[in-house]
C-alpha cells in the first residue's frame, strides 16, 4: 500500500494549531531548556470547544476508576481541571505553586481532599515533571490523599516520572 505510513493529523491538534497553541522560534521553559518549538496551550484554552475537547479526552482515560475529585494548578492546569469538574461532576481542587501571605494561607483550595479520595492531576505540559510532581507531591503532603494519576495535553519528552502519567499528544502529533 502506497500510503502505509502517512497519519492523519488529529482535528483536535489541528484546531489547536489554527488557535496558535505550537509555535516556532526560540523559548526558554521554566526547566531552564531552550528550544525551537513552544506549546502554548492557554491560547486554546480560550476557546470552549478546544477546551472541552481537551477535559473530555483527559477524563475518558481514566477509564472505569471511580475518581473523586480532580486537581490542577497553574495557568494550565486549572482551566483544564474546572472544564473537567464541570463535564464529569467530579469535586475541584486548586493547588498553589507557592503559599500567599495573606488570607487563609493555603495550598490547597476549592475541595479538600482526604485519605480516602481518589484523584487526577490536570496539566496542560509535561517537560522535565517538575511543576506535576510539585502539584502531586503538595496534595499527599498537605491532605495524605491517594493520586490515581497525571494527564497532560502534551508530553515534550520521555522523562522518568514517579506517578502514572497519561497524555493526549505527543510533539511528534504536531510536526506534521
Amino acid at each position: 500500500m502506497l500510503f502505509k505510513n502517512i497519519k492523519i493529523m488529529d482535528d483536535l491538534v489541528s484546531k489547536m494549531i489554527r488557535a496558535g497553541c505550537f509555535i516556532r522560534g526560540e523559548f526558554t521553559l521554566r526547566s531552564g531548556q531552550t528550544v525551537d518549538t513552544y506549546f502554548d496551550i492557554k491560547k486554546g484554552l480560550g476557546n470552549p470547544e478546544i477546551l472541552t475537547e481537551i477535559a473530555d479526552r483527559m477524563y475518558r482515560k481514566i477509564g472505569s476508576t471511580p475518581i473523586t475529585f480532580v486537581a490542577g494548578s497553574g495557568l494550565g492546569g486549572i482551566p483544564i481541571a474546572t472544564a473537567i469538574s464541570i463535564l464529569y461532576p467530579l469535586k475541584l481542587t486548586l493547588v498553589r505553586n507557592e503559599l500567599k501571605n495573606h488570607g487563609t494561607l493555603q495550598l490547597i483550595e476549592g475541595y479538600r481532599p482526604n485519605p480516602d479520595d481518589l484523584g487526577m492531576i490536570a496539566e496542560d505540559v509535561f517537560t522535565t515533571g517538575g511543576s506535576l510532581k510539585e502539584t502531586a507531591d503538595t496534595l499527599i503532603r498537605e491532605t495524605s490523599t491517594r493520586i490515581h494519576s497525571c494527564h497532560v495535553v502534551l508530553k515534550r519528552t520521555n522523562n522518568n516520572f514517579e506517578y502514572p502519567l497519561e497524555h493526549l499528544f505527543t510533539l511528534e502529533d504536531f510536526q506534521q
